[in-house]
């Protein structure tokens, strides 16, 4: 948590002409304008790994999960928020390890990223 205060020294800016003024914090953030589809995390993983996407908009999308000859391991129909989600794999569910990819497709919107299971 940020804040200012006056507990040390006055929390008061200064005009040219000496004028007090107010000093105030505040706290932006981007919107999200666009579909982003994030790195797993861990990469590599042996146990579990964490897929996130950021959303512009609540909207369907489709998680798919591939193996290295494109053969369909995981697809997961999901329901998204607007802002951040996340989808959790484990090893057991991908059945393999070695190197997969992951692709997110929404709309016109499709994005694929690789990730590696290790033993």
């Amino acid at each position: 948590m940020l804040s200012i205060g006056s507990a040390v020294t006055p929390a008061e800016s200064y005009t040219s002409d000496f004028a007090v003024g107010r000093v105030s914090l505040e706290v932006r953030t981007a919107p999200v304008t666009a579909i982003a589809l994030m790195q797993n995390e861990p990469n590599p993983f042996k146990g579990q790994t964490t897929i996130s996407f950021f959303m512009p908009n609540a909207a369907a999308a489709t998680l798919s999960v591939y193996d290295v000859t494109g053969k369909v391991v995981s697809v997961r129909n999901i329901q998204t928020n607007k802002g951040l989600n996340s989808e959790i794999f484990t090893r057991e569910q991908l059945g393999a390890s070695g190197v997969m990819y992951y692709t997110l497709k929404s709309g016109d919107f499709t994005a694929t990223k690789k990730m590696i299971v290790i033993e």
